[in-house]
């Protein structure tokens, strides 16, 4: 059987860490956080401001012990996956080609939910979470590429 990475898609405070934390869980699975790692480098002062420099590098590390983990038959979980439709379709290459299987949860929240998830959260001031203004949100979602008819995802509401 051909190792399986569950991966998250969706947008900020859509809940993606906490399905994929329950997922990893259940299925006794290694799970990568992007958000995790990152904050472990750069300490989360609650900045609008990301540094894609480290968030990169961050995800290089992931994809490696990802790799390793393909190679050896393992299945594993990471909390995100690219909004870019394009970048998707590379990282899908990238775990065909290690001989897995993309499995995406597609964690479609509306806009009026994730406005009250992250207002909430703001206010948590948690060290693994991004603070996320109303207007953050905004530009996420005029960046953000949903499926498209052709992806095969699974829907999580």
């Amino acid at each position: 059987m051909k190792p399986t990475v569950h991966m998250m898609l969706g947008l900020t405070g859509s809940g993606k860490t906490t399905f994929a934390a329950q997922l990893a869980k259940k299925l006794k699975l290694v799970c990568y956080s992007l958000d995790g790692e990152y904050f472990a480098r750069v300490p989360n002062v609650q900045q609008e401001e990301r540094d894609f420099a480290v968030e990169k590098e961050v995800e290089i590390g992931i994809r490696a012990r990802l790799s390793v983990q393909l190679r050896n038959g393992e299945s594993a979980v990471i909390d995100f996956c690219p909004w870019k439709r394009s970048q998707r379709n590379e990282l899908y290459d990238f775990i065909s080609g290690l001989g897995g299987i993309p499995h995406v949860y597609f964690l479609d929240v509306p806009k009026a939910v994730l406005l009250a998830r992250l207002e909430a959260r703001n206010l948590e001031r948690n060290v693994t979470d991004q603070y996320v203004s109303p207007l953050m949100l905004d530009e996420f979602y005029q960046r953000f590429e949903g499926p498209g008819i052709d992806e095969l995802v699974e829907r999580i509401a």
